[in-house]
């Protein structure tokens, strides 16, 4: 739309838009942020999906745990265009996300 002149703006997450705009001249992509409300950071998270009941999941998120701690994660995942900035803290989970505790989230950044 935008190279098209249909539109003037695209929002999507800086990840993708750099790799969409990649060395196209005439376009620039704004530097990503994470947002900040009432002081507390507000992390995107990313997904993986699992069939209800999979054993893969809790080993999964073992090798992610090690991969995170290692570093290697940001290793294998820089090579994507993402940054130590995508990755939320350690503590960080799905369940205090999706409650939405702004206090329990505050604890974990501190």
């Amino acid at each position: 739309m935008v190279t098209g002149g249909r539109a003037d703006v695209f929002a999507l997450t800086a990840i993708s838009l750099s790799e969409m705009a990649g060395e196209m001249d005439g376009f620039e992509v704004t530097e990503g942020f994470v947002h900040d409300m009432d002081g507390v950071m507000q992390y995107g998270a990313g997904s993986t999906v699992f069939p209800q009941g999979s054993e893969m999941l809790e080993e999964y998120n073992e090798h992610l745990a090690e991969l995170k701690e290692s570093g290697e994660l940001l290793d294998i995942i820089s090579e994507y265009g993402f940054t130590e900035a995508e990755i939320p803290p350690a503590d960080l989970t799905a369940e205090a996300l999706c409650d939405g505790d702004l206090e329990a989230l505050q604890d974990i950044e501190d």
